[in-house]
């Protein structure tokens, strides 16, 4: 069981991606809507992965408005807090949204809103959580290797 952050602004939205989470991959999952305290709770190695909705509208870090691409770089950019993987959660699937919105945000992850497979976004989670574990630290011979590319929308 791993302990979840879901970013987002729209409470629905975060509930259903929570319940997910919690009944099909047994995670502990918390829900914010500031990134204030996405940072000071990552600092506290309260977090093991981070879900964070691209837009995050009205949302500010340190009085400063962002959205999930900075917040993701922000996280990403600062030595001092631990590395966590990020997924961003998105609507907007036009095409090279994916592979923009990965570089400008340096997070690990993309996947469009509605998830329509539940398992395959647990089994993505999983993977990202085995490839973020420090050395020695799985237990499981297969885990996979750090990857350089993005992983596939699961969708």
């Amino acid at each position: 069981m791993a302990r979840i952050m879901i970013v987002e602004d729209d409470r629905h939205s975060a509930l259903i991606v929570e319940r997910m989470l919690t009944r099909i991959g047994g995670h502990e999952v918390r829900i914010v809507d500031s990134p204030d305290e996405v940072i000071e709770r990552l600092g506290r190695g309260e977090v093991e992965l981070i879900i964070t909705d691209v837009s995050l509208s009205g949302s500010t870090y340190r009085g400063e408005k962002v959205d999930g691409l900075q917040l993701s770089k922000i996280i990403k950019s600062d030595d001092k807090l631990p590395h966590v993987p990020i997924i961003l959660l998105t609507a907007h699937a036009m095409r090279g949204d994916r592979e923009r919105f990965l570089e400008r945000s340096q997070a690990d992850a993309y996947l469009t809103k509605p998830i329509l497979d539940y398992r395959s976004f647990c089994d993505l989670i999983q993977r990202l959580l085995l490839s973020a574990a420090p050395l020695g630290a799985a237990s499981d011979s297969s885990a996979p290797e750090p990857r350089t590319t993005p992983i596939p929308d699961a969708n």
